[in-house]
This record gives structure tokens, sequence and C-alpha cells, in this order.
């Protein structure tokens, strides 16, 4: 089920809006988001990214993420997005009346979170049509969602913040729609090799994550870490990616620290992987040039050591005993460091020799 809902009827005359109240059961809009999402999959969609991190639109989703589970939020960052959108229909209205002009609709915005990816949708609806038919067109979600335009954002928040894939749909193709993705969203068409860079490695990655999870008092931690490292070593040594070659280098070579590691069920689903994604935001080809800079979030792993500390490990580091887990003369839990090149400046408490014990 979503997480976040939010609908803002567009007046495109006024350049103003106002927020619906929503009227749903649990099973509802969770059958009507699916919905939403085939609907928007079956418009030409392509790969796009925002011109800059600082662009309104861009700037308005980030702040909206990370906002949006604080129970004193305002929602002003939603707020701030539509009020974008209605300024703009208004004027390409006025620019494109001998066209028709601009659909009336209504702006949705809706994220969901799970294990397997996170999502922010923008969406650009008919709103003639409600679940509740008590309701009028001020409040509810439409039956059956008729999309004019469709943005779904992709995105992590661990380590940091960042948007791994920016899908856009537009049921036309002319110089109306051309707004949305030009002068709202402020996004541009990006080539095949950046989008496949970025989506194979989070789509390994996570794939890596789900046969390394622990449980069962099945310990996968270094085999995980290993993992990841061969993945990001595999991006940084490599001009072009090869699928099947990455496979070969990152798991068929790979001998697991945990015996009950399944590597053979691993090897597979990443076979299938590519043809499994084909035709949603997260597809990447099976051949391409790697683009170094889609990668500079994506090479680093960060450990929460305790709610003050955080350890940040960037990838492609090899030496697995350099750090260790080691216990104190009292038996504390301690992390061995060694052969660090220099502690002068470490800016906090005093450095203690710590006896290693096995």
């Amino acid at each position: 089920m979503p997480d976040y809902v939010k609908r803002y009827d567009i007046n495109k005359e006024e350049a103003s809006f106002k927020e619906a109240v929503l009227n749903f059961q649990k099973e509802e809009i969770e059958e009507w988001y699916e919905s939403l999402i085939e609907k928007i999959t079956a418009l030409d969609c392509k790969h796009f990214k925002f011109k800059s991190n600082t662009t309104q639109v861009r700037f308005h989703i980030e702040r909206l993420i990370k906002s949006f589970k604080n129970s004193e939020y305002d929602h002003q960052d939603a707020k701030e997005i539509t009020k974008r959108l209605s300024g703009i229909e208004k004027e390409k209205n006025e620019e494109f009346r001998k066209f028709h002009g601009i659909q009336e609709g209504s702006l949705f915005l809706i994220i969901r979170e799970d294990e397997d990816k996170n999502q922010l949708v923008l969406a650009k609806i008919d709103h003639s049509s409600v679940i509740d038919d008590r309701s009028n067109v001020t409040s509810g979600v439409p039956k059956t969602p008729s999309v004019y335009k469709a943005c779904i954002v992709t995105y992590i928040t661990k380590p940091d913040f960042d948007i791994i894939s920016v899908y856009i749909g537009d049921k036309g193709q002319s110089k109306v729609a051309k707004f949305w993705r030009d002068d709202f969203l402020e996004c541009i068409q990006i080539t095949n090799d950046e989008a496949s860079t970025k989506n194979a490695f989070h789509e390994v990655e996570k794939k890596i994550r789900k046969y390394t999870r622990n449980s069962n008092n099945k310990n996968f931690d270094i085999d995980k870490y290993l993992l990841r490292n061969n993945l990001s070593t595999y991006f940084k040594t490599h001009e072009v990616y090869k699928h099947s070659e990455m496979i070969d280098f990152v798991v068929t070579q790979y001998k697991p620290e945990n015996v009950e590691l399944k590597k053979e069920e691993l090897i597979k689903e990443l076979s299938e992987l590519p043809v499994k994604l084909k035709g949603t935001s997260q597809y990447f080809d099976l051949s391409f040039s790697i683009v170094d800079k889609e990668l500079k979030t994506l090479r680093k792993t960060v450990y929460h050591i305790d709610k003050d500390i955080d350890l940040t490990i960037k990838n492609g580091f090899e030496d697995k005993e350099k750090i260790t887990k080691v216990s104190d003369s009292t038996g504390k839990p301690c992390l061995l460091i060694k052969d660090v090149s220099s502690i002068d400046d470490f800016p906090i408490g005093n450095i203690k020799l710590v006896e290693e014990t096995k």
C-alpha cells in the first residue's frame, strides 16, 4: 500500500489548486495504485534525469521524501510542486490554446517504500470518476485512472539520498506535451548508457542483499560485504559492462564464507534479471559503456555503529582483515582498524591500545 497519497485539483485558468479530501479503504487504494502503475508503464515512457539537484521540483521531491513520515510535517513541499505546475499550466494554456490547450486534471503525489524499491510518483489524472460514488469530484481517487502525464522517481535513502532513475510518460507527444518534462519537471533525456550503469549496479546489489539477508541464525554479513565489493570492483575496473561477464566476476568465481549461501540461485536470478525488468524504469541493457559519474554515491557502504557514529567504507576496499571485531579487557565489543596511515588529526577522545582477542 502507498505510504503517502496527496491529490490536488488544478484550475489552469487561475493558476490555483485545491487539496482534495481522500476517502478510500486500504484494499481499494492498493488495487488503484497497481492499476495506476500499469497505466503509466503503458505510456511512451523514457528515461530522464533532473537538470541539477537544485531545480525546484527535484529540490522539493527530496525534502518531501525525507519529511513525509514526520507527524508534524505540513506537506509544504507537495504544495510547492503543485503550485509550480498550476502556474506553468496557466502560462502554457494561453500559449497552446489553438491546440485545445492544457487538459483538465488533478495532480497526484504518491510515495511507496518497501524492501525492493522506493518510488515517488507524480501523475496528472482525469478526476471525473472516484472510488466512492457518493463523493463529488473533489474527493476520492479515480476508479479507472486516465493518466495524461506521469513521472516515476526511483530512489534510495541509504547511505545517502540519491535518485536512481526518473521515468517519464506522456499520453501525447506534441509541443503541448513537452511542458511537463521541460518546463515543469526540468528534466533532460539521458542515454541508455547512463541509465543502464545506475540501474545495473542498483538492481544487482539489491539481489545480493536479498540472498545475504540474515535469518534462522544464519549470518551472511561477510558474504554480503564481499559480494558487494566484487560488484563495485567490476564497475571500477571495466569500461564496458557485459552481463554474463559481470555474473562470473562477481558471483560465479566467488567462494562463500558461509557455505549455506545459495549461490546458484543468486546466479540464476541475476541471469534472468534484465528480461524481468524489461519495460520498467529499472531496466538495463545486457551490454553498455559504464558511465563512472553515475556511480559516485553507490560506491560506498555506511555501517551504523551507534546513534552517534557511522563508519563509511569505500567499495573496492579489498583487505577484509583491516577492520575486525574485538573485545577490550572488560569484554566490551570494539572495532579494530589496523595500519591506519594517520590518526594525528582525529578530532575527539584519546586513542587507547586495545588487546585483540580471538
